[in-house]
């Protein structure tokens, strides 16, 4: 039985005990962030959580005030991602984005934006969190399905879905990981 939990809802403890039999924590997730903007509306947020074998591990979406700085936006949905997973426990993560600013922020490359520093550097304090962490650079042609939960949180937002893959993803994954989710 798959899992969705209001993002309000998800508390490490309460997660971290249910999930503790999926062995989630032994993976390295990979884990793709994006952001989508509407004018008016908002920033839409999307994760998707992957084995690095491409297996489901978890999926979000959020919606937060509108920014009008795409890599401020992109920063905005790091930081939001860490909570995430430190909530649902997985603490070795290679975390991939298309903002080749956020990455540069995180790696103390160069300041771009002092608003952007200071989100990133909110979250490099999280990063004590994890055992292994990593963010690295996506091609935007890559992160579609990121890209795809980061628009659908305009629709459904603020869910967080665990443990099998949810219908809205049935197109991104293979039918291995589809026959899984029906066991």
């Amino acid at each position: 039985m798959m899992s969705r939990w209001h993002y309000s809802q998800l508390q490490h403890s309460q997660v971290s005990e249910q999930y503790q039999q999926h062995d989630i924590f032994e993976h390295n997730a990979w884990v793709s962030i994006d952001a989508a903007h509407k004018m008016g509306i908002g920033l839409g947020m999307g994760l998707i959580a992957t084995t690095n074998e491409g297996t489901f591990l978890a999926a979000a979406t959020g919606l937060q005030p509108e920014t009008m700085d795409p890599s401020i936006a992109e920063g905005i949905v790091l930081r939001w991602c860490l909570d995430i997973l430190i909530a649902v426990g997985l603490t070795h993560v290679t975390i991939f984005t298309d903002c080749i600013q956020v990455v540069q922020a995180w790696e103390r490359k160069g300041k771009y934006n002092i608003y952007l520093d200071a989100i990133v550097k909110d979250g490099i304090e999280l990063a004590d969190q994890f055992i292994n962490i990593r963010v690295v650079h996506k091609a935007r042609s890559d992160n579609r399905i990121a890209d795809f939960l980061a628009n659908l949180a305009f629709d459904i937002y603020d869910n967080v879905w665990l443990d099998n893959v949810p219908n809205i993803l049935y197109n991104f994954f293979p039918p291995a990981d589809l026959y899984a989710a029906d066991e």
